[in-house]
């Protein structure tokens, strides 16, 4: 028979009664691992080393109390109280025979899950610049002029009919492509669908660029722009990348890796506009300063054909007095000319005749030379003599007719009449 012994509700009465002699509370750190509120609040807590958990309870906030957190907490309660965030919470030990071991929530430190973010950002930071994303957009050329837009945000929010309105109502009559991509821009759901949507556009285009905007908020409810999977969607976007995410104070991690970070909705439209507006006052500045060269060129090349047709009439007087006074130097010089070109030519004459009076055939013979002929031609090896011919020898003084008898080795042998 085993010793004295309790049931399981003594036992648990006993816990009870023993924790609740226990009259204090306590200021804890924890992690939350899930949330649910309802009427009340119910949390899991857990403590983690690296990937280990080693420790895990489970708190509750009843309804008033969590009426007192929420209102402490203002418009970011809801991102404040998500799973994953580290809390500071002032909890009472309770003990239930049934449920078991609980810790009942009297109050929360805002400042100390802030704290945790703001850590959380700078290591975000610090990993996007180790990974090469922190400057990648800035490497993206934005046009000169925008007008093919596509918007990241929820149809519903704000901000968007903000930047819209602004956009569309310019004063200068600029009209602009517009393409939305839904996403929400709070909520468990945010970081999914922004980044899904960012990489969208990518595959979509072409784009000038990508607006991403929200309507403002807490600190707590701008935290799914902290997120690094937004952040990273941003930089590897192809499409250089403004935000308007409706802080006035605070920089998430999306403004330091967007291409053109500004406050709010309606600044990006505003940007957008001026752009458009300085590239327009350039062109038409560019255009001006064109037409005032052009039309001074034009005034210049005027004068100078006014100066040179006044010019003209002067030049052709002059010109024509040159030319006859040239002319008539040349006829006063052509009578010398043509005297001195005859001389040359009866100098030419003269040398020519006595050369052909050298070479007169009459004498050449006076000169001691013959001339033999056969039928009236030159004998020589175009004109052979052969035997039988009859030749004729002319000399200064006569003619002599002789008749080839034989040819000899070299030269033949005549017989005279």
């Amino acid at each position: 028979m085993a010793n004295k012994h309790f049931t399981l509700l003594q036992l648990n009465k006993s816990i009870q009664k023993l924790i609740q002699g226990v009259q204090q509370t306590f200021w804890v750190t924890a992690e939350l691992a899930t949330v649910q509120i309802t009427e009340h609040a119910y949390l899991e807590l857990v403590q983690k080393e690296g990937e280990k958990m080693v420790a895990k309870a489970r708190a509750v906030v009843w309804n008033q109390r969590l009426t007192q957190v929420l209102d402490k907490i203002g418009p970011g309660a809801a991102e404040l109280l998500k799973p994953g965030n580290r809390v500071l919470l002032l909890v009472a030990v309770s003990f239930h025979e049934v449920h078991g071991l609980a810790l009942v929530v009297q109050d929360l430190d805002p400042a100390y899950t802030l704290g945790e973010l703001e850590q959380q950002r700078l290591k975000t930071l610090k990993t996007l610049e180790n990974n090469g994303l922190m400057y990648q957009q800035a490497t993206l050329a934005l046009p000169l002029v925008i007008q093919r837009v596509a918007v990241v945000t929820s149809a519903t929010a704000a901000g968007y009919s903000d930047f819209v309105n602004q956009l569309t109502a310019n004063d200068f009559g600029y009209r602009f492509s517009l393409k939305l991509f839904a996403a929400s821009v709070q909520g468990e759901r945010a970081v999914d669908e922004l980044v899904a949507q960012l990489a969208k556009v990518g595959q979509t285009g072409p784009f000038d660029a990508v607006v991403l905007v929200r309507g403002g908020g807490s600190r707590l409810d701008l935290e799914v722009f902290n997120h690094y999977a937004v952040a990273e969607a941003i930089a590897r976007c192809p499409v250089p990348v403004l935000t308007g995410i409706g802080h006035l104070r605070d920089s998430t991690v999306a403004d330091a890796v967007a291409a053109v970070p500004l406050k709010t909705p309606t600044a990006v439209a505003e940007f957008i506009v001026q752009r458009n507006l300085a590239f327009e006052s350039l062109a038409q500045r560019t255009f001006a300063q064109l037409l005032a060269g052009t039309q001074a060129q034009v005034t210049h090349q005027r004068l100078s054909l006014t100066r040179l047709a006044e010019r003209l009439p002067r030049t052709a007087q002059a010109r024509l007095q040159q030319q006859q006074a040239l002319l008539a130097r040349q006829q006063a010089r052509l009578p010398l000319v043509v005297k001195h070109q005859l001389a040359q030519a009866g100098q030419q004459l003269a040398f020519l005749t006595r050369s052909l009076a050298q070479l007169d055939p009459s004498n050449i013979l006076k000169r001691g030379y013959s001339i033999t002929l056969r039928q009236g031609q030159v004998v020589g090896p175009q004109n052979p003599a052969q035997p039988g011919d009859e030749l004729v020898t002319l000399t200064h003084q006569a003619a002599i007719t002789s008749q080839v008898t034989q040819l000899g080795p070299a030269n033949p042998v005549f017989s005279f009449a």
